[in-house]
């Protein structure tokens, strides 16, 4: 099965926030990366493309900090 772009992101946000890369993390990721997309699409009136990379990046961003470590912490598997 042919991975999107969602699911070859979130797998790089699991790598490199230092979490397993199971089935499960992926799905949530590209999952919350997806549906955070569609809804800054709506209110940024951005194109697919860009409300894309912001998503990513603020999430890897995200990944740095203590309180949105935190989250990401009870939604992944270590």
């Amino acid at each position: 099965m042919k991975k999107d772009k969602y699911e070859d992101a979130a797998e790089r946000l699991l790598i490199n926030g230092q979490y397993k890369l199971i089935n499960k993390n992926v799905k949530w990721m590209s999952h919350s990366l997806r549906s955070r997309t569609k809804s800054l699409m709506r209110y940024q009136n951005l194109n697919e493309k860009e409300a894309f990379k912001e998503i990513v990046q603020t999430t890897q961003d995200a990944l740095s900090t203590t309180d949105f470590r935190k989250y990401y912490d009870n939604n992944l598997v270590s």
